[in-house]
């Protein structure tokens, strides 16, 4: 039984939106991998924009080969971090901006579950570092996300 799922709707949606920061973790269902499926998500900015990177299992063989993108990922250990289940690694090289705050919200408000918690401090510092030598990222978006995370 979750608790936060038995408070009243405007409760839980206080509580979602304090749980949405940049620095948490999310569990939502993604429609836009294939096949569909859930998936961890860091939230990496929040305001002007919901940016979210995907945390992925593993680092594909694509990726692994060319440096300019592995530079883009970061491991994010299970040790630190109890909501994973493995190691795993943040994708800061695609930055996730068309999932809207409402959706996100509503996936939270339906099971509160999906707040997961907050990335440790080290690699909170390897994301930035990530997205300041990512050269696939939007300059703005770049600008955004370390703005949130730095602050």
């Amino acid at each position: 039984m979750i608790i936060g799922n038995h408070f009243p709707q405007n409760t839980r949606l206080q509580m979602v939106r304090r749980g949405i920061h940049p620095g948490s973790v999310l569990y939502l269902s993604c429609h836009f991998t294939h096949p569909p499926k859930e998936k961890f998500l860091l939230v990496a900015c929040v305001n002007p924009i919901l940016i979210l990177f995907v945390i992925n299992s593993e680092i594909s063989n694509y990726i692994q080969k060319r440096p300019h993108l592995k530079r883009c990922q970061v491991k994010i250990d299970v040790a630190s971090h109890a909501f994973l289940t493995h190691d795993s690694h943040i994708d800061c090289k695609d930055a996730i901006t068309f999932l809207t705050k409402e959706h996100v919200e509503e996936q939270i408000l339906n099971d509160m579950t999906r707040l997961k918690g907050d990335i440790g401090e080290q690699v909170k510092e390897q994301v930035i570092a990530a997205v300041k030598s990512c050269e696939k990222l939007k300059p703005q978006h770049a600008t955004w996300i370390l703005a949130a995370l730095e602050s």
